[in-house]
């Protein structure tokens, strides 16, 4: 094949397979296993009636993130007749999802019918194609669109591969949802290695891993202390990919210890997932880092200690109503919001968020979005949400209150978020507003930080 550096193309990965092995299992959902050939022609046949009601390349199609065979295949076949897939999230309320939808006009194509056509020839991908939005808080508090090309996807895959080999007869578990870039990332790692998918179902992941002969997982350290008091056992592992939040002392140790093949990582939606990541057989002391840079990426650490990154797997931009916005520097450079360093051997430490953002359970949190939502309901005065100490999810979401005769109390409150928000981002608790709370424009959020702290909310 031409150097896809040189010629911006590249073959389609799963039509390429198809042709070459095409009872070669490319998904498997319990009992049920989709071959190469039969994925293929399902993709082509979505590809064909988007093509027919008038898609045309650069159209947005929105998809909610399903971890489902329907979802794949529409998400496949929607690339190839060249369209952007924007990815929503399931979690979202109605009203949320169809505004997304009207800002960015994109269409939903979760109903498109899907049917069996075999291609003529091999469709190609121009790597400077747009291809995914996946949207992410960023530091704003506003979810923002990120937009990833083709090749974004495609070099992201490549990199990965060079400290976890995956191949042909290799099967990684969707244990992530397909509405973060980590699980679109399982989807195109597969695809362009010749592996498997292997869908959760109604399994456990545990049992899934054990039944389904999994090679591969992607995990929060949620999930990994879970599967490790389940007392599952990595047998038949041959990597894990450990990412997504702060990682709980000790975690490393026991896992270590029972024989999981630990990979910490460290990667953003802006460059399609993974940035960083270490080799197989790292000591504990290394798998305490997130590893080093990986093929077609370069990341800096600027005089503030933010973590910059740039490359083939760095995102096109943020899609608005009135354009792309870029937020690069004049040499590629994008700012992550990230705080970083980077020892003698070339490992890259995360440190933690310039902003406010916080990670619960693997789920990003920016307290300025639930204060915003819970500004809109009737009584509410004003608020601060901060994160406090978790032994599950890390840290969850705490809240201070100022209310005023208009408040309906906490059940009515919680009923207004539940209607707007994912639950993971309705606080666990809420609290009278300090009557001592330093005075400002801004609230001091670690001075509510340390308060929601010593009230014992954890």
């Amino acid at each position: 094949m031409a150097d896809p550096l040189t010629t911006r193309r590249v073959p389609c990965p799963i039509a390429a397979h198809a042709r070459q092995t095409p009872g070669a299992p490319a998904v498997i959902v319990g009992n049920e296993v989709v071959t190469y050939g039969r994925l293929d022609g399902w993709i082509e046949g979505v590809a064909a009636e988007l093509r027919a009601r008038g898609v045309k390349r650069g159209d947005r199609l929105a998809l909610t993130g399903r971890e489902d065979v329907d979802g794949i295949v529409r998400f496949w076949g929607a690339l190839r007749c060249g369209g952007v897939v924007v990815v929503m999230s399931p979690r979202l309320p109605p009203a949320a999802l169809r505004e997304r939808l009207d800002t960015l006009g994109a269409i939903d194509i979760g109903a498109i019918p899907i049917s069996w056509v075999e291609p003529a020839d091999i469709p190609v991908f121009d790597l400077d194609a747009p291809a995914v939005a996946l949207y992410t808080s960023g530091s704003s508090g506003t979810p923002k669109a990120a937009l990833l090309t083709v090749g974004n996807l495609y070099f992201n895959a490549m990199g990965s591969f060079a400290a976890i080999p995956l191949g042909a007869g290799d099967r990684w578990v969707l244990s992530l949802p397909l509405y973060h870039v980590s699980g679109i990332g399982i989807l195109v790692r597969a695809a362009w290695a010749g592996a498997a998918v292997v869908l959760p179902g109604k399994e456990a992941l545990g049992e899934l891993i054990a039944r389904r002969k999994v090679t591969h997982v992607s995990l929060v350290p949620t999930q990994l202390l879970r599967l490790l008091e389940g007392g599952v056992r990595p047998d038949g592992l041959k990597a894990v990919l450990l990412g997504g939040s702060q990682i709980p002392g000790g975690l490393l140790e026991r896992a270590l210890a029972a024989g999981w093949p630990i990979h910490t990582t460290y990667g953003l939606t802006e460059t399609a997932s993974q940035v960083t990541t270490t080799r197989g057989g790292a000591g504990l002391d290394t798998l305490q880092t997130a590893g080093t840079v990986l093929p077609h990426r370069e990341l800096r650490i600027d005089a503030a200690g933010e973590i910059h990154v740039r490359g083939e797997v760095r995102f096109a931009g943020y899609l608005t109503p009135d354009g792309l916005v870029m937020p690069f520097d004049a040499h590629g450079w994008y700012a992550t919001g990230d705080l970083g360093s980077i020892d003698a051997r070339g490992r890259l430490r995360v440190i933690g968020r310039k902003d406010n953002l916080f990670i619960s359970g693997g789920e990003n949190i920016q307290p300025e979005e639930i204060e915003e939502v819970m500004a809109q309901c009737p009584g509410v005065v004003r608020s601060v949400v901060v994160p406090v100490s978790d032994a599950v999810y890390g840290a969850r979401p705490f809240a201070f209150l100022e209310r005023d005769a208009a408040f309906a109390g906490e059940a009515a409150l919680r009923s207004f978020l539940e209607a707007r928000l994912p639950r993971f981002k309705i606080p666990v608790a809420f609290a009278n507003w300090p009557e001592d709370a330093p005075a400002g424009m801004k609230p001091a959020r670690r001075w509510f930080e340390e308060r929601a702290g010593l009230m014992g909310n954890c």
